[in-house]
């Protein structure tokens, strides 16, 4: 999103000025990669004040429907028959390929992205964006004036540009959908999606306020929510940007391989760009049409030819998605119930479970409802199970702090500066996402989503870290991490020793970047690799637990995820395996019990000479004693 300075927007404000006095003179530009298009001269200021609700539609609006797309040809047309996504909404759906049409054919000039000449979105903002016969133009969200004092200005796309096939041409420099903010709030909104935030979340959120003007940002549900007089502006944007320009990711995730051709500039992620259909409707119910944006549509109309239906008749995006017209809704051809709701229903929410809070129009019985977002666990005393519910959120069993690791142990990585544990879950930057962790002395609880990982030592001397039949591999040179099914030299990790007591370093043996070792390293709340720096964010403490925990059900790993193997038939004593019972045996026993020498768990089997479930020097001394036919033979299994 290119930076527009204060004293651009100053200087626009006196272009705008000496436009209209002098007239603007025909400019040709580029539009889109190849055409190149007369640029309209600058339309009047636009002279309506912002959210005074708009009462009647325009003489302009008024002349644009007519012939086959008269209002009432189109509102005689059918909508969506499955709206449970917003593609299959969008298929087979007479009424929306008609707006398309009617938006699209009537579209005959295309405004230009970049710089303040004639023909920029920029040059146009100076008349389509002024609020009430101003000289200069406000900030879209906060309704901040550009010539405020220390107001940085960007180019915003209301839809993303992650989200979307176009970037800085099509869409992305079409004078409906693009919209002049302040770089606060627009670094603030970021990519995310639109939704409810206040009210609906009890934590983890952030709200904030620039100018007096109140946003919030939830960045663990990717959502951002504007205030409230500017919410039906988005919606109807929104649905501008998804009719006009057939994208059909408005509310819910779309596969990268059925979005439509992307431009050469495009990454579109195919991520939803509204939270829900509801929330979308809602935010178009609940902030009706100004006279602002009758205007505005009146005076893009002028520079491009094309309206955006849903600020003249809002009423048909129910009617595009097959819901009912909430009752007594405003529209600039109805003006509705003064609505005045009361409580109906409240329904708290669970740690896993959304609540609702549901409102009626004492006056026209109009229903309006609030998501209650779910909690999630809490667990604060640390004992594997929810503070709330009683549900299990961590493994019962405690990881015991170490300062070295042995084969077959399972690892659960801790960074104490942030007190988190890796996640199972790689994002598509290659990042290790992480998980709050909590610590009681030397031991931890792990959270059942955390990458515990089983230990395999290497002849190399270094570790594998498996979860779930994978392992945890960096790049060659470091900076990204995946799980792989076969492990290679990038697998491999190497535990050393810090100057802080009871931490350590964790290298990675075949990651090299310009000559230097890459280590794991926390950074911006998730683990990466890269050159170790004397800090924090590279120091890690190590808890283990030994032996696998089996779930008798499954007869897998509750902490690894490893499949347990059916154990072959074995002779008791034959602890080498070559069949046969000697002093070797009994030599290995002593070895073990001795920590001098590991035993696998076959062995370990074949090594209880007397049956009482351990592994000590009496099944030694058992074993010699079978030797020296002092007994006749060892207990049976």
């Amino acid at each position: 999103m290119k930076k527009l300075t204060a004293i651009t927007a100053v200087f626009l404000s006196v272009t705008a000025v000496l436009s209209v006095s002098m007239g603007t003179l025909p400019a040709v530009y580029a539009a889109e990669e190849t055409d190149l298009l007369y640029a309209p001269p600058l339309p009047a200021v636009n002279s309506q004040p912002r959210h005074q609700t708009c009462t009647a539609l325009s003489e302009q609006a008024k002349a644009y429907y007519s012939g086959t797309y008269s209002y009432n040809n189109l509102s005689a047309l059918t909508g969506a028959k499955d709206n449970s996504t917003s593609e299959e909404a969008a298929n087979h759906n007479a009424l929306y390929d008609a707006l398309h049409t009617l938006m699209s054919e009537t579209h005959q000039n295309y405004t230009g992205y970049s710089g303040i000449k004639a023909g920029s979105l920029a040059y146009y903002w100076a008349s389509t964006d002024a609020v009430s016969g101003s000289s200069t133009y406000t900030m879209f969200y906060s309704d901040v004036s550009a010539d405020t004092e220390n107001v940085d200005l960007n180019r915003e796309h209301i839809w993303p540009k992650s989200r979307a096939s176009f970037q800085t041409s099509r869409g992305g420099a079409d004078l409906h959908h693009l919209r002049p903010a302040t770089e606060v709030i627009n670094k603030a909104k970021s990519d995310h999606a639109f939704g409810y935030i206040d009210g609906t979340y009890t934590k983890n959120f952030q709200a904030r306020t620039y100018m007096e003007a109140p946003y919030w940002t939830y960045e663990d549900d990717d959502l951002f929510e504007c205030k409230d007089d500017v919410k039906g502006d988005v919606a109807r944007i929104l649905l501008y940007v998804y009719c006009r320009w057939e994208q059909p990711n408005l509310y819910t995730d779309i596969p990268v391989d059925r979005l439509p051709e992307q431009d050469s500039q495009s990454t579109d992620n195919g991520k939803k760009v509204v939270e829900s259909l509801d929330t979308l409707l809602q935010w178009c119910e609940c902030d009706p049409v100004d006279g602002w944006e009758m205007e505005r549509n009146d005076l893009t109309q002028q520079v491009q030819g094309n309206r955006n239906v849903f600020i003249d008749y809002p009423e048909l995006a129910w009617q595009m998605f097959g819901v009912e017209l909430p009752k007594g809704m405003a529209t600039p051809t109805r003006q509705g119930c003064e609505h005045h709701y009361v409580p109906s229903e409240r329904r708290e929410a669970s740690c896993e479970k959304d609540g609702v809070y549901r409102l009626v129009c004492e006056k026209c019985g109009d229903e309006n409802h609030r998501r209650l977002a779910h909690t999630g666990h809490e667990n604060k005393d640390a004992d594997a199970y929810c503070d709330h519910c009683g549900e299990a959120v961590a493994y019962s069993v405690p990881f015991a702090l170490t300062d070295t690791l042995q084969d077959g142990d399972h690892l659960l990585l801790v960074h104490p500066a942030s007190n988190t544990t890796a996640g199972k879950t790689v994002s598509a930057g290659g990042k290790l996402e992480t998980l709050p962790v909590k610590t009681n002395k030397n031991t931890v609880y792990a959270p059942f989503d955390s990458a515990v990982v089983h230990i395999e030592k290497t002849e190399n001397n270094t570790f594998l870290f498996q979860s779930d039949g994978k392992y945890l591999t960096s790049t060659s040179g470091g900076n990204k991490l995946e799980w792989k099914d076969v492990p290679e030299l990038c697998s491999e990790w190497r535990i050393e020793p810090s100057e802080t007591a009871g931490l350590c370093y964790i290298a990675n043996a075949g990651a090299v970047s310009s000559g230097k070792q890459q280590y794991l390293e926390y950074y911006s709340g998730e683990l990466t690799t890269y050159t170790k720096a004397e800090k924090p964010a590279f120091r890690f403490a190590l808890y283990t637990v030994q032996a696998h925990l089996w779930d008798e059900a499954t007869g897998r790993c509750q902490l690894c995820g490893e499949i347990r193997q059916e154990q072959p038939d074995f002779l008791l004593g034959d602890v080498n395996g070559d069949g046969k019972i000697d002093i070797a045996d009994a030599t290995m026993i002593q070895k073990y019990a001795a920590e001098t020498e590991d035993l696998t768990e076959s062995q370990l089997l074949a090594a209880d000479a007397n049956a009482d479930g351990k592994v000590n020097v009496t099944d030694a001394t058992q074993i010699q004693c079978l030797i020296a036919e002092l007994i006749d033979n060892l207990i049976s299994k």
